[in-house]
């Protein structure tokens, strides 16, 4: 259990690094770009969203790819305690 509490703690770091950079990039872009139009709430709104939900998918889709490899990848515990005892 501890060791596929750290991969969810790596990976949500990781991502967050590779997904959040990116996009106060393109937003601090955007006001740069077009600095006599003001963002509104509304389109500030969805993307946070969008954002979110853009972030759990491909947290969850990245977890699970890592879980089946451990999984497959891995000795059986009990086995290694037999061998060892």
């Amino acid at each position: 259990m501890p060791r596929y509490l750290a991969i969810g703690w790596v990976l949500g770091l990781r991502l967050l690094v590779m997904l959040l950079l990116p996009a106060l990039v393109l937003l601090f872009g955007a006001a740069l770009v077009w600095p006599e139009k003001e963002l509104s709430d509304h389109v500030l709104d969805r993307s946070a969203v969008g954002f979110g939900v853009g972030f759990e998918a491909v947290y969850y889709w990245r977890l699970v790819h890592h879980l089946r490899e451990i999984a497959t990848s891995a000795p059986d515990e009990t086995g290694a305690r037999q061998s060892a005892g």
